[in-house]
């Protein structure tokens, strides 16, 4: 029977300690997390809000992309949950709160409106392009009745590569939204329910 070799098994000790604290490090270390919001900047140093404005009465997005962390297709079918990348709040909630933020901004007179806003479509493809398809309701509840329209919106932004640009494409989709909004909500106030959508 030979004796063990001290510096053989001096060696092969190390060596375990320094793959048991590599495979520690590996455990407790998570990627840095990334948060986003839909709410855009002021424009200029004077905008504010002006506390007026259509009053949001729902926002439903599809189930694909209803969760923390940002969804990018790939592919043709591909969805790609990115980890690290979350929405400062549900996607919902980010939607209402820009748009909410935009009917301020404009100084909307059309404050007897309420608007319901189904998000039907909700594509985020960096280096490409973000895709919003939504429905909205809205309600003049100033009429007798409540006069009701309908409309249908499709907006498509180019997005340069990186998630940055592509959150940026999605703030310009919602804002765009917004604006489609007050102008139906404003058509809707002149001609009821007759008004055409923008």
């Amino acid at each position: 029977m030979t004796a063990a070799n001290p510096n053989g098994l001096y060696r092969a000790a190390c060596a375990a300690f320094a793959a048991a604290l590599l495979l520690m490090a590996g455990c407790s270390s998570s990627p840095q997390l990334h948060y986003h919001t839909l709410v855009p900047l002021p424009q200029t140093s004077t905008e504010s809000d002006t506390g007026n404005g259509i009053s949001i009465d729902n926002v439903s997005v599809p189930p694909q992309v209803d969760r923390s962390e940002l969804v990018i297709r790939r592919d043709v079918s591909g969805l790609v949950v990115l980890e690290s990348e979350w929405w400062g709040a549900p996607l919902a909630d980010e939607i209402r709160s820009a748009l909410a933020t935009r009917f301020s901004r404009a100084g909307s007179q059309t404050t007897s409106m309420s608007v319901s806003v189904t998000v039907t479509r909700f594509d985020s493809v960096p280096g490409q392009y973000a895709w919003l398809d939504a429905r909205y309701l809205l309600i003049d509840h100033e009429t007798e009745g409540g006069s009701r329209l309908t409309c249908n919106t499709r907006l498509r932004k180019t997005a340069p590569d990186g998630i940055d640009p592509l959150v940026k494409a999605h703030q310009d989709n919602i804002q765009q939204l917004a604006d489609h909004i007050i102008a139906a909500a404003g058509r809707l106030q002149a001609d009821g329910a007759t008004a055409p959508c923008p």
